[in-house]
Order: C-alpha cells, then sequence, then structure tokens
C-alpha cells in the first residue's frame, strides 16, 4: 500500500529508522554482558540467535561447515574477525528468502523480541504462526527450547526482568530513557511483567521520533528550508527534500535521530539509524523500483 504515496513532482522521500532500537536499549538498560557485547562489537542478534539455535542446519547448507563450529565456539568480540564470518552471517540472513518452514533467520528475530519481552511459549508459538501467514507452526517442546537456549546464552536478561519486577512491586512506576514514567495500576503479577518490560525499549524508541521529528521541523524553519515533513511512524519518520538536497536531507536526518541516550546505570549510547531515499514509500524491489532503498 506504501507504493500509492509518492513524492511530490522535484522532490524525493527520505526515512531515517532507528536500527535495532529497542533491542540496543535493552542492551544497555540490562546487566552488561554478552548481549551488550553483540552491540559493541556490530553483530545483528537475529544473526547471533540463528545461529546458535540452528547450527546442525548450517553445519548442513554451508559450504564450509568448520566455520560454522568456529563461529559457535568464537566469543562475540572475536566473530568479526573470523575468517569466513561475514559469508555465514549473510548466508543466515538468507535464509529468509528460503522454502517457508525454513526461515531460520525469521525464527531467530521473533527469539530475540520474545524472550527480551518474556513472551510466553503459547504467545510465542501463535506469534510466529501468525508472522509467519501460517507457514510455521512451531511444536511446543521447540518453543520452550528456543526461548531457553536464549537465556543460557544472555542470563543478564532475567536479571533485568528481576530488578523490573522489583521495582513494580516497590512503587508500580517505570520511567522511560527521558524521564516519562507509566503508573501500573493494574494487579502486578503475571499478565502484565510483558507490558512492563516492554515499556522501557517502546516508550523511549516512540518519544525519540516524536523529540527528532518536531527538531528537524524546527530546522527546517530555522533555516527556510523548503523540506516537508510528512510522517512519524514510530521508530522513523518520512520527509521530502528537492532532488538536488537529498544528500544534506540524509545528513541533517541521520543527525537528529541519532540522539544520545543515557541508561538508568549513567551510560551514554547513541542510537543507530538506516537512511532510505526513493520516489515512493514502499521498499524498492524489482516490481517497485523507484522504492525506498537504503543509503550510506
Amino acid at each position: 500500500m506504501r507504493q500509492m504515496y509518492v513524492a511530490d513532482d522535484g522532490y524525493t522521500l527520505i526515512q531515517p529508522d532507528q536500527s535495532g532500537a529497542e533491542a540496543l536499549i535493552v542492551a544497555y538498560i540490562a546487566p552488561r554482558g554478552q548481549y551488550r557485547d553483540l552491540f559493541e562489537y556490530k553483530i545483528k542478534p537475529h544473526t547471533y540467535v540463528a545461529l546458535h539455535d540452528f547450527p546442525e542446519i548450517w553445519r548442513s547448507k554451508f559450504h564450509n561447515p568448520t566455520t560454522v563450529d568456529e563461529a559457535l565456539q568464537a566469543k562475540v568480540k572475536d566473530l568479526s574477525s573470523l575468517p569466513g564470518w561475514p559469508e555465514l552471517a549473510n548466508f543466515i540472513q538468507g535464509s529468509d528468502d528460503w522454502a517457508d518452514d525454513e526461515r531460520y533467520y525469521f525464527i531467530g528475530k521473533k527469539v530475540v523480541h520474545a524472550s527480551n519481552y518474556g513472551m510466553g511459549v503459547k504467545t510465542f508459538m501463535l506469534s510466529v504462526l501468525d508472522e509467519s501467514g501460517g507457514k510455521i507452526a512451531l511444536k511446543q517442546a521447540h518453543a520452550s527450547a528456543l526461548l531457553e537456549s536464549y537465556h543460557t546464552l544472555f542470563p543478564e536478561i532475567r536479571a533485568w526482568h528481576f530488578e523490573i519486577q522489583r521495582r513494580l512491586k516497590k512503587d508500580q512506576t517505570l520511567n522511560n530513557l527521558f524521564g516519562y514514567p507509566r503508573i501500573f495500576t493494574e494487579y502486578i503479577g503475571d499478565g502484565m511483567w510483558e507490558k512492563a518490560y516492554s515499556f522501557i525499549p517502546q516508550s523511549t524508541v516512540g518519544v525519540l521520533t516524536s523529540i527528532a521529528y518536531t527538531n528537524m521541523q524546527n530546522y527546517i524553519e530555522a533555516n527556510k528550508l523548503n523540506w516537508h515533513m510528512l510522517t512519524n511512524t514510530h521508530d522513523s519518520f518520512l520527509m521530502e527534500v528537492p532532488d538536488d538536497e537529498v544528500e544534506e536531507g540524509v545528513r541533517v536526518a541521520r543527525q537528529h535521530i541519532e540522539m544520545e541516550l543515557t541508561s538508568p546505570k549513567g551510560e551514554h549510547f547513541r542510537m543507530r539509524s538506516d537512511v532510505a531515499v526513493g520516489k515512493n514509500w514502499g521498499h524498492k524491489k524489482e516490481s517497485n523500483p523507484m522504492g525506498l532503498e537504503k543509503v550510506k
């Protein structure tokens, strides 16, 4: 449907998107551990989790099984320098284009989201089934093993969950990284932990985009630019600029959305972004050559 939204004549759409935003925030509000290392050493969590959840798949399908074994045994900080890792990482991510029931990267992505936010096994199974269009039906034992494997890799996530529980039981209030509070007025129990764990990352992302959007509009007005802010989509915003000002627009948009944040422990980190440009709001592909495409 987004292909229907087309830039004005002489204009190009620009969309900066917070890259891995919620997962990055979790890495800094949880205790320091291997999960934080993934971000510091620029290893995608979904790739790392899929690697460890489906080792036999990669050994049987990747052209060099030895690389798979070395990656499984390597510390996070050493993965980037491992010969063959970039190729293996791309291979794992490419499984999203395999047969519907072989989308192992997609499953890894769902494991990360579900585990970070304390999703129950049955809810996780239904979420995977729904988002795969009914193509991936995990058995309960397998789904449970995937979630437990995640917490074996990253025990700091459960430590963070316990801290959230302690804080809620104490005063029923959580604050996002901009200081905005949410007071949980419902009964503090099992039925609401998923909402509690997700509040700080999701709320921080939404507020960051709103601030960036407002600051961009102020920048446009202060510099008397003929740029147009179009929409706020939670973790990204859309704007259009004249065709001959795209390079400047990308630079400024990236600058505004890559804000510095501070964890509750006083640690500073900066949001990351991907920026895409195009003539319509859909993703660029063979059937939509004028769509949005990522730029460096």
